[in-house]
């Protein structure tokens, strides 16, 4: 049995063969081309399957997606005056290409060396798309043989009223956009910025419900446009900076917004930023400013924003004033009745510190219990802050706590102190992460154990980049599944705080490169009965105890690297290096390079 494709041009009715247009079919065990024969029905392409006892084609219509981009648009070009033909050709495809409409619902427009010939594709398939994305538009020439696309002729394409199907538009003037991270989000490179006539096209679109516009700078048109807009429910503008006016006279329009994201790099204005609160609807506000001159962003009130669940300020170099404090970013999210915080200290000299209490209390709304808080450098004073802490109800109804940096005046403000003062009242805690909190000089681990007397429902205990150079066992170890104790100048094994753990899976001792594993810590090992995970990178141990905990531990993931740390005693380079395969858990934050 034998498989034929029958096909015809589509332009001059006769028999062609284009490169871009190959199919194989197997016959027997060898793969034979397809023959090209005339016969068929002009625009159609029919698969023929002829046998001995079979002698008519049985013709059925063939998928535009076998069709190379290049010769359907040059279809479409030549679809003019004076070509009926091809016109009825144009027209058997259309309802060939509209019999599955679902592929064109999200059509992304990136940068091309034929944009013309797809500018015509898009023509036909408009009526059909409901997300558009549009990457390095508004060019002002061809970047080599690449050419961009015009955002006002892309728009043109896109039937407006009844029958806009079109519902989220993005338009960026940057070929290629970095991920967002805390200091490149109002980093751009093409320094084009979008055109007015591309925004008056968007204007057309009143039924749009999601709008993104990404551009070194928006035109002055855009709160008008933006009026127009009154359907739409996300909005993210992001541009060098935002025309004068531009929030004021579009915030009034905007009832239906329930999602807006903003990012800058000058400083808003106070009067923009405080007519969010207008917003009713609103339930994610993200708004990233970038302060060359340490400015600073004023917060909206909070209190008429009653649908609000996300909540992200950041200004680099610059404060946020949040409830007459400065801070550097905060982030808050609303899960039903439960909420997670993380703020962070501008670190600005001169400039008075937080206070985590008085914090929480303004920020979480009332009947909001506070299940994750992250603090980035939080500093400590006992003569205003003690009573405030053994107080205030969020700390109580904590389930995971993370701290990075924690100062103090010295004196009877030591970190002990602090750290008492912060743990004492999260007795709920199942997740414990303090970096840079506690130092040799200040206690160390002994400084450690009064804070967390009484914790016994702690699961994951994360004490990186820390630093005491002995352990022991304590009672808040007794439910720990997960112990990191990565960089921490560790000088001795941990035997006693390991074996305090009995239902440990999980451990990490990377980074304590004064470390040495002997035979006697390879047996306290063995004696862990759940273990699943054990990090060991950085950490001196010889081939020998090496392979005797290999062996010893079968069912267990080790990570071994000691390339960096020479044996001294037996010229030992290191032995399979690989990564942790078990995640110390993640915060849920609006911005993952803000964690």
């Amino acid at each position: 049995m034998h498989w034929y494709v029958y096909v015809n041009c589509f332009i001059c009715n006769s028999m062609c063969r284009p490169q871009e247009f190959e199919q194989f079919r197997w016959h027997g065990n060898r793969p034979s081309k397809c023959v090209w024969r005339s016969g068929a029905r002009p625009g159609w392409i029919t698969l023929h399957k002829q046998c001995a006892e079979e002698e008519e084609p049985a013709q059925r219509p063939c998928w535009v997606d076998l069709l190379d981009d290049r010769l359907l648009g040059q279809v479409f070009v030549l679809a003019g005056k004076g070509q009926r033909q091809c016109q009825a050709v144009c027209r058997r495809w259309r309802s060939v290409w509209f019999s599955c409409p679902g592929l064109w619902r999200s059509l992304r427009l990136c940068p091309s060396q034929d944009v013309s010939t797809q500018l015509a594709i898009l023509q036909r398939v408009a009526p059909l798309v409901e997300r558009l994305d549009v990457i390095g538009t508004d060019a002002f020439g061809s970047a080599g043989s690449t050419q961009q696309w015009i955002a006002a002729a892309t728009l043109a394409c896109f039937p407006a009223g009844r029958r806009q199907r079109l519902r989220e538009v993005r338009l960026s003037t940057e070929p290629v956009r970095l991920p967002t991270t805390g200091i490149q989000f109002w980093e751009l490179h093409s320094y084009r910025p979008l055109s007015a006539a591309a925004l008056q096209r968007l204007g057309r679109l009143r039924a749009l419900r999601a709008l993104e516009l990404d551009s070194w700078q928006l035109p002055h048109c855009t709160a008008q446009v933006l009026g127009r807009l009154t359907q739409l429910s996300r909005l993210r503008l992001r541009a060098r900076q935002l025309p004068p006016g531009c929030l004021p006279g579009a915030i009034n329009e905007l009832k239906q917004l329930e999602s807006l994201e903003l990012d800058t790099a000058v400083e808003l204005p106070e009067e923009g930023t405080a007519q969010l609160s207008a917003l009713s609807a609103l339930t994610r506000l993200v708004v990233r400013q970038f302060n060359p001159a340490y400015g600073m962003l004023v917060t909206p009130l909070l209190g008429p924003l009653p649908r609000l669940a996300e909540l992200h300020l950041q200004s680099e170099r610059g404060v946020v004033a949040l409830h007459g404090q400065a801070v550097g970013r905060v982030n808050m999210v609303l899960r039903g009745q439960r909420a997670a915080v993380a703020f962070s200290d501008p670190n600005i000299h001169g400039l008075p510190r937080p206070r985590l209490a008085g914090l929480l209390d303004k920020l979480v709304p009332e009947g909001i219990s506070l299940d994750r808080l992250k603090v980035n450098r939080l500093y400590y004073d006992r003569t205003e802050e003690h009573v405030q802490y053994s107080r205030c109800q969020h700390l109580r109804t904590l389930q995971s706590l993370s701290v990075s940096g924690l100062y103090s005046r010295g004196g009877v403000d030591t970190r002990e102190s602090a750290l008492c003062a912060l743990l004492q009242p999260a007795q709920g805690l199942t997740e414990l992460r303090l970096n840079h909190c506690v130092d040799e000089e200040d206690g160390g681990w002994e400084a450690l154990c009064p804070a967390l007397a009484g914790h016994t429902a702690l699961r994951k205990l994360h004490l990186g980049n820390n630093s005491f150079y002995t352990t022991r066992g304590a009672p808040f170890l007794l439910c720990v599944e997960h112990l990191d104790l990565t960089c921490c100048s560790l000088q001795h094994f941990p035997a006693s705080a390991v074996l305090s753990a009995p239902l440990l899976r999980t451990l990490s001792l990377a980074g304590n490169t004064d470390l040495v594993l002997t035979a006697e810590d390879v047996q306290t090992l063995e004696m862990i009965s759940f273990l699943q995970v054990l990090d060991l990178c950085g950490v001196q141990i010889h081939p020998t105890e090496a392979i005797q905990l290999a062996r010893s531990l079968p069912h267990v993931q080790l990570v071994l690297d000691s390339a960096a740390q020479h044996w001294d005693h037996g010229g030992y380079h290191g032995m399979s290096s690989g990564q942790m395969g078990v995640e110390w858990g993640e915060w849920p934050a609006a911005e993952d390079g803000q964690q």
